[in-house]
């Protein structure tokens, strides 16, 4: 696949109006789930992890989601004579991964098939996620369409599918949305951490409101990618020093804005992780 790059407008790369356009998003604190502090953090790091946002019983009820959407694939897979084996026995932390050691690729045709299952429609209207939606972007807010499910198995069975490189949210989105305020919310159906495959950022590289030139798309994957160099004199800010790891348990929530700085580590686990990702606007 030969990789392209995906370059910023010449105005929104050096536009000095930016950085004053950004600090015009923000608002004051308004009563809602996240604290003062916490809205603080989001303004000036570009995101926060908020605690207890949904209720783990909720959580629990989109993983058993994932359970019969797998078992749906893995029906079909066999039916097209993709695999032999439907693996019925294991679990839902298991199931892919057997899946995809006989048919490689397996967790993308769960990314995006078009069905937002009760209980991720429940998740997003959750009203703890809408409160925090209206603290940041205000009353009016309009939920995006785009929303996916990623199943994170291990490099060796999906090679690479499921590892983001670092990127903005702008590098997806039309050149126009790249000045407005787009939030993003990240919720893992499982317990995260660096070895599962969780998600880190760069804290302050949204300060600037610019948008780095992306490389797309990466190897075999339709992902689009940022080098440090670039993210470096772009942002103008060291990245290594502002890694942050966002280790997040089932029931929280990260946030960010659309043109934060961030990446998904490779999972190393011997068990699938799940998670889903929603956006809004005011």
């Amino acid at each position: 696949v030969q990789e392209m790059p995906r370059k910023a407008t010449d105005y929104q790369s050096h536009d000095s109006d930016l950085p004053l356009r950004v600090k015009l998003w923000e608002k004051p604190h308004s009563p809602g789930p996240l604290t003062e502090d916490e809205l603080k953090q989001f303004w000036e790091e570009g995101f926060v992890i908020k605690h207890a946002v949904v209720p783990v019983e909720l959580v629990d009820s989109a993983l058993e989601s994932v359970e019969s959407l797998i078992d749906e694939l893995a029906t079909k897979l066999q039916k097209a004579g993709k695999i032999q084996d439907t693996c019925s026995e294991a679990d839902v932390h298991r199931r892919l991964i057997l899946l995809e050691e006989q048919f490689p690729h397996a967790g993308v045709l769960l990314h995006k098939n078009g069905v937002l299952p009760q209980s991720f429609q429940e998740l997003w209207a959750h009203r703890n996620m809408l409160d925090i939606a209206e603290q940041i972007l205000g009353p009016e807010v309009a939920g995006h369409p785009v929303w996916n499910l990623r199943c994170k198995t291990p490099d060796r069975t999906n090679q690479g599918q499921a590892t983001v490189p670092w990127h903005q949210d702008n590098s997806y989105f039309h050149e126009e949305a790249w000045d407005k305020l787009i939030l993003t919310a990240w919720l893992p159906l499982v317990d995260t951490n660096s070895q599962n495959g969780c998600m880190q950022v760069v804290k302050g590289g949204h300060k600037t409101g610019r948008t780095c030139t992306h490389i797309c798309c990466v190897g075999g994957t339709w992902y689009t990618s940022v080098e440090e160099k670039e993210m470096k004199e772009t942002l103008g800010l060291e990245v290594e020093p502002n890694i942050v790891t966002c280790e997040v348990p089932k029931g929280d929530l990260l946030f960010m804005g659309r043109n934060s700085n961030l990446r998904m580590l490779s999972q190393n686990s011997q068990k699938a992780e799940h998670e889903t990702h929603v956006s809004s606007r005011g």
